[in-house]
């Protein structure tokens, strides 16, 4: 069963932006304006499955809403991600969506 741990990735999703999203040669980049008012880059490598959810309705038991987690023993992560796979879920409340995203590293700009 699916846990969740929340986590500090480095930045905020808290009251940040409508995020832009692009996936190029396996790696998702994703660029926000924050609460700070500083835009963030977010590098995803290696990346085996992304979904943006507008106004999610399937939370699990301790994620944020305004904020970002882990899912530990996620069965969302495909067979082929492996086990350096990471699946992150990154909550913007002030757009009402979401960002699921699995993974194995990941660089993060301010």
């Amino acid at each position: 069963m699916p846990t969740v741990e929340q986590i500090d990735p480095g930045f905020s999703t808290a009251d940040a932006s409508h995020p832009s999203i692009n996936y190029d040669s396996g790696n998702l980049y994703l660029k926000f304006i924050d609460w700070r008012e500083r835009t963030v880059l977010v590098t995803f490598h290696d990346t085996c499955r992304f979904e943006w959810v507008d106004e999610p309705d399937d939370s699990i038991y301790g994620e944020p809403y305004d904020g970002s987690c882990v899912i530990r023993e996620s069965n969302w992560i495909p067979d082929k991600g492996g086990s350096n796979c990471q699946h992150y879920r990154l909550n913007f409340n002030a757009c009402g969506g979401r960002l699921d995203v699995a993974f194995v590293d990941m660089k993060v700009e301010t």
